[in-house]
């Protein structure tokens, strides 16, 4: 069977592939979600690092640095890490002195974190306004490692969270394996 997945805003492209919303609306979709998530940011976009570890272990080795969380677990050796620039400057130098293989990403903005955690609102608005069909096949979430629910008013809630949460890709792509994808 056919199933799609997406990383980060890949996710929405996956859904428009399906048949959820056409080619125009991603356009214009996509450029409102960008203007709601720099709204969010406000006067510090924040920043992002990837981190050569599993989410368990930078978990752990952040433990104590405020406003940093994981953001996206990429894979079962790389993490990365995403929050206000100075904290997330601060854990990249904490993890480097713990020899952690760290390295700054160049991003416009802290995604998948509370600095932009207040786009989730706007975006949820926005897609009230926007038609959203039933998937011709199974698209799947990064947020839940499981597909999308058939509703459209589902569909537009777990769109609207997905800024705002992790992206779980390794458990996703380990989801999509176990349910027959190859």
């Amino acid at each position: 069977p056919i199933a799609a997945a997406g990383h980060s805003y890949g996710e929405l492209v996956a859904l428009c592939a399906a048949g959820v919303f056409s080619e125009e609306v991603l356009v214009e979709l996509s450029r409102k979600r960008a203007e709601f998530i720099l709204a969010a940011a406000g006067s510090d976009p924040g920043a992002m690092a990837a981190v050569g570890a599993d989410g368990s272990t930078t978990g752990d080795l952040l433990a104590g640095i405020d406003d940093v969380v994981i953001a996206n677990e990429n894979s079962p050796k790389q993490t990365v890490i995403s929050g206000p620039t100075p904290v997330v400057e601060l854990a990249v130098e904490n993890l480097r002195r713990q020899s952690i293989p760290v390295q700054k990403i160049s991003v416009a903005c802290a995604f998948h974190s509370p600095v932009v955690a207040a786009a989730s609102g706007a975006l949820a608005s926005y897609l009230e306004s926007l038609e959203i069909g039933v998937a011709a096949y199974p698209v799947w979430s990064n947020t839940f490692a499981t597909p999308y629910p058939a509703a459209p008013s589902e569909i537009r809630a777990w769109m609207a969270d997905h800024i705002a949460r992790p992206v779980r890709f390794a458990c996703e792509i380990e989801a999509l394996h176990d349910a027959g994808a190859t």
